[in-house]
């Protein structure tokens, strides 16, 4: 979805910014085909290519386009969707199953598609990106069509399980501060229960804070026990070798 509206937008800001950008559209390659012309630049890459998200083959081959063109993939935006307006959503007539799965494959399976096509290739960069682009009708009930707000709600429920699942290299997986050693926490294998969490190192200075944090009271959440009842926010780390 960058051949206009904020798929174009978000194409120029990265390019401005240095990025070598894969712009995809699934109708408007001439529009798509401009985009690219006016983002690219001494400092950066632009270039454009007709796929349709709903088909997976054709997200695989926009991935390994990147991939062939510059080596690898440093971010993923998803920013392609679709919809049927029928801004009645009491009108049940105005739309159908057809209409919802046209519009579920675009907004829903199309991202899950990308972001397998292209995980294996996020692994490999130094700071990997994701971003889903929805809309605060996933999370009122409100746009275009009942199936829009249904979709998008949907992507919004995807991206929190993305983030939130048990796989070695997600956000949920990368560390926890402990008080005391935790045996149950170290890498014993590589298994989805075996691949433990990172140590960062030993506190050498300022125990002090350690210990505030220690001080909070703890209860339950979801499925996890003693999570702090007050917010804690690490606001800056500083690695160093001494």
């Amino acid at each position: 979805g960058g051949s206009r509206g904020v798929g174009a937008a978000t194409a120029k800001i990265l390019s401005a910014n240095g990025w070598n950008v894969l712009v995809t559209c699934s109708s408007s390659i001439e529009a798509a085909n401009i985009v690219a012309a006016e983002c690219s630049s001494e400092i950066s890459e632009v270039i454009a290519i007709k796929a349709n998200v709903a088909n997976d083959e054709e997200c695989i081959h926009s991935v390994e386009t990147a991939i062939k063109k510059w080596g690898r993939v440093d971010a993923v935006v998803n920013n392609a969707g679709t919809t049927k307006f029928v801004w009645n959503h009491g009108d049940l007539e105005g739309i159908d199953a057809e209409d919802f799965q046209n519009i579920y494959s675009v907004n829903v399976i199309g991202p899950f598609q990308m972001v397998r096509a292209s995980k294996m290739h996020l692994l490999k960069s130094d700071n990997p990106n994701i971003i889903n682009v929805s809309s605060i009708g996933g999370l009122k009930g409100i746009g275009s069509s009942i199936a829009y707000a249904a979709s998008k709600g949907a992507l919004n429920s995807m991206t929190l399980s993305m983030a939130r699942n048990n796989e070695p290299h997600s956000p949920s997986s990368q560390f926890f501060i402990n008080l005391v050693n935790n045996s149950s926490l170290d890498h014993t294998e590589e298994t989805m229960q075996g691949w433990g969490y990172a140590v960062f190192g030993e506190v050498v200075e300022g125990f002090e804070t350690v210990e505030a944090i220690a001080a909070v009271a703890t209860g339950s959440s979801g499925f996890h026990q003693d999570v702090p009842l007050e917010e804690i926010s690490i606001l800056d780390t500083k690695i160093t070798t001494e």
